[in-house]
């Protein structure tokens, strides 16, 4: 999703691709986008392994 994103794909087309409703797309997103700015996704520096 989040590469998706990068590429310039909306939230409404990840969300169709997905078979997701794009309110859920767009929370999913942003806590991903939270969880790498904080250093907790996986492969972060310092985050969860």
């Amino acid at each position: 999703m989040i590469a998706w994103h990068l590429d310039g794909f909306s939230s409404n087309e990840n969300a169709e691709a997905l078979e997701m409703r794009p309110p859920a797309v767009r929370q999913n997103l942003a806590r991903a986008l939270l969880k790498e700015a904080l250093g907790l996704a996986p492969g972060a520096p310092g985050g969860a392994q």
